[in-house]
């Protein structure tokens, strides 16, 4: 459904002003306008006071669980929301992520005490418009998102009705493919969502990977989202009184993170799709004799070339000792924190303090995403057939010295 076609269903009318969404409500005998956040954190502030009533103690703290495609600008003003509501948002996650909180797989095994035991499921939300598929992994209380699918080729015919079969198998190949994960390495299966849905989905899930569903946890998707993220916000709070079975949770970078070299390639330095908070490192040198600058492009994309990838910025060396290329080592340093922040940093042996950049998380829609990396697969496939490289040389550029170091 677009923004238009909901706005037509709405009980209350949407207005622009100045280009921004504004919400025409009727209150003490006036008129007046509102924005969405504004309203939300009304909303936020009624539960909070009913609570704490409820409690007999006051709340400060919250977690917040959101659809796994919301972009970051719509996480950021989740998060206003949430301080507008009088609340700090102590964690932020996907609502497949609270599911599988719900369903204790984070704890399930580290609550046995079994060594090195690392478990990975499929948490499966048939929902009520486009299913969703994620695949997720723990590991002695740490909680891992390690990629999500979403099925947007299902007809309102299908969603009125049963999954297709070969669908639901297709969304599970194109799930496990992406961090290349057999599928006997899946332990168990999690549904949620319609239950009209769920039967066939446990039924075509049990027989393609010859193992029972885990039992329903005897509420809705909704409420076990509601569960899942009330749990987290305990394990959180016994994590802060130093007990260590606290869950962590941890998301993946939509796109891959690296720079330019001198000929205008990308050297990725952290994969699409890898879980945070996470540090890794390339060497690169200089690419000229003598070169005493030299300038770093940070990038963000699915290209194979610097061209076409997302520029959040650049680091400027300068001072460099003159060494014939390739000689003088510089570390580069990625490291991306639980709040998505990317901190990046470089230095050479010899150098006491190290250039750094800081980079505020990125806003891409999910269509985004699959929007750049369709482009750069098919960019890939037409340089192949016409021999193009697509490269240019870079000025003060690097080149990639030695591979990643996790």
């Amino acid at each position: 459904m677009s923004v238009q076609e909901a706005i037509e269903e709405l009980p209350y009318d949407v207005v622009d002003q100045n280009g921004q969404i504004k919400i025409k409500i009727h209150t003490n005998g006036e008129d007046k306008t509102v924005t969405p956040e504004e309203v939300s954190a009304m909303i936020l502030q009624h539960l909070k006071i009913t609570a704490e009533e409820y409690l007999n103690s006051t709340i400060s703290h919250a977690v917040i669980a959101v659809p796994s495609n919301f972009a970051d600008k719509q996480r950021q003003a989740t998060k206003a929301v949430v301080v507008m509501g009088g609340l700090e948002a102590v964690r932020m996650h996907s609502k497949p992520t609270s599911v599988g909180i719900a369903h204790r797989l984070d704890v399930k095994n580290y609550v046995g005490h079994q060594e090195n035991h690392k478990g990975i499921y499929i948490v499966y939300d048939t929902g009520d418009k486009v299913p969703e598929m994620s695949l997720v992994s723990s590991d002695h209380g740490v909680f891992e998102v390690l990629g999500t699918v979403r099925d947007k080729k299902m007809s309102k015919m299908e969603q009125q009705s049963i999954l297709s079969p070969n669908r639901i198998i297709e969304l599970v190949e194109l799930l496990l493919s992406g961090p290349k994960i057999e599928m006997n390495k899946v332990d168990d299966i999690v549904l949620s969502g319609d239950p009209s849905h769920m039967a066939e989905a446990q039924r075509v899930l049990e027989s393609y990977f010859g193992k029972k569903a885990l039992a329903p946890i005897g509420f809705s998707n909704d409420q076990a989202v509601v569960y899942g993220a009330a749990m987290q916000g305990y394990r959180l709070l016994r994590e802060q009184q130093n007990d260590g079975c606290a869950g962590l949770l941890m998301d993946a970078t939509p796109l891959h993170l690296g720079i330019e070299t001198s000929t205008g390639g990308f050297a990725k330095v952290i994969p699409r799709n890898y879980v945070f908070p996470t540090r890794k490192s390339i060497i690169v040198s200089t690419a000229e004799d003598n070169q005493d600058n030299a300038t770093i492009r940070i990038l963000e994309g699915a290209w194979e070339t610097a061209l076409g990838n997302r520029e959040l910025g650049t680091l400027r060396l300068t001072g460099l000792p003159r060494k014939p290329k390739g000689v003088l080592e510089i570390n580069v340093y990625f490291e991306v924190n639980a709040n998505e922040v990317l901190i990046v940093s470089a230095g050479w042996k010899g150098r006491s303090d190290v250039e750094k950049l800081v980079i505020g998380a990125r806003e891409y829609t999910m269509d985004e995403i699959e929007s750049l990396v369709a482009a750069s697969d098919l960019a890939a496939e037409n340089d192949v057939q016409q021999g193009n490289g697509r490269l240019v040389a870079v000025k003060d550029g690097v080149n990639v010295h030695s591979p990643i170091k996790g």
